[in-house]
């Protein structure tokens, strides 16, 4: 399995596809507003979509999920439970306050997971981490073989995730990051924005990392 990376612009976050080299099958984390570039890259390299992962629902993770779908109506779009709503609701999403003509609401069907769970892809398990504060069904997807984890808006380099938007939680921050925490040093960060890191980095060099509170 390769990973590839789509870094985002402006209101879009980062995008990665694991893909299976053996059955030119993809795991899509996050389309955020990067679909196009998704598709061209599905495209030009004859993979198919075989799951959607995301790692919470605001808009800028969730908003070209229609469009994967429209080329690929198989995939099934992983999301955790507490974060249905999101697709719905524009103000949980955030899309009401930043598109002010243009409200997200995806009316689709999702498989709805919760922590411990696991999903297969080829030969790697992927497992499911509940990690709220940033929203309370944010989950980490942590693939144990590749040392990989793919964390959506909870750790960047250098920071974390806000807790001030709907059904965030900053007296969660210390809990969920102690999950992360805990990972081998050698586990490398794949952020919902900036650039990738690693655990060991952001024990060094993170402050929230190895703070003790909420924040």
């Amino acid at each position: 399995m390769f990973i590839h990376s789509i870094f985002g612009e402006g209101h879009s976050c980062n995008s990665f596809l694991l893909v299976d080299k053996k059955t030119s099958k993809a795991i899509i984390i996050d389309p955020g507003l990067n679909g196009q570039k998704i598709l061209s890259f599905l495209e030009e390299n004859q993979i198919e979509v075989e799951n959607i992962l995301l790692t919470h629902g605001h808009f800028d993770h969730i908003e070209e999920v229609p469009l994967i779908l429209e080329q690929f109506p198989q995939a099934k779009v992983y999301l955790h439970e507490l974060e249905k709503e999101f697709l719905l609701d524009s103000k949980l999403n955030c899309s009401a306050f930043v598109h002010f003509s243009h409200k997200v609401e995806i009316n689709i069907d999702p498989v709805l997971i919760s922590k411990g769970e696991k999903i297969k892809f080829g030969q790697h398990i992927i497992k499911i981490k509940h990690t709220p504060f940033h929203t309370r069904g944010s989950v980490s997807y942590y693939i144990e073989d590749i040392n990989a984890l793919f964390g959506g808006d909870t750790l960047f380099k250098g920071a974390i995730g806000r807790s001030d938007l709907p059904t965030g939680d900053p007296f969660l921050v210390y809990k969920s990051l102690s999950k992360i925490r805990a990972l081998p040093p050698e586990t490398v960060i794949y952020p919902g924005h900036g650039p990738l890191t690693t655990i060991e980095d952001e024990a060094k060099n993170n402050v929230f990392l190895l703070s003790k509170v909420g924040i």
